[in-house]
């Protein structure tokens, strides 16, 4: 399973903004990918653990972020299950809302 921090051809990623509401397709090796991955570094998310091709919504209003993750042991290994990887979803909730997507994804500048 490819994650979000591997270069390849395609589409990386797809992020929600709930707030405005917006859809961003972000693809490898493009400034967008670069940005989508500092603004996961940020928020405590780690683009090793996000599987390619995913959704991540972020809900400023409610305060979360939801996203899915390839499952690790704790050396780092992949959990597997019958030859594939295992995933979950996962959802964080903060004091406050997360910073919005920056331009190199949205266009707009901020």
């Amino acid at each position: 399973m490819t994650a979000l921090k591997d270069r390849r051809e395609g589409p990386a990623c797809i992020l929600l903004d709930a707030t405005r509401p917006m859809q961003y397709i972000v693809y490898f090796q493009t400034p967008a990918w670069e940005a989508a991955m500092e603004w996961c570094r940020f928020h405590g998310l780690d683009p090793c653990s996000i599987p390619a091709g995913s959704t991540i919504l972020r809900d400023d209003r409610a305060h979360i972020i939801a996203y899915t993750v390839i499952v690790r042991h704790a050396d780092g290994r992949i959990v597997m299950d019958g030859g594939a990887p295992v995933i979950e979803d996962r959802t964080e909730r903060g004091e406050a809302g997360p910073l919005p997507f920056p331009p190199e994804i949205t266009g707009r500048q901020s």
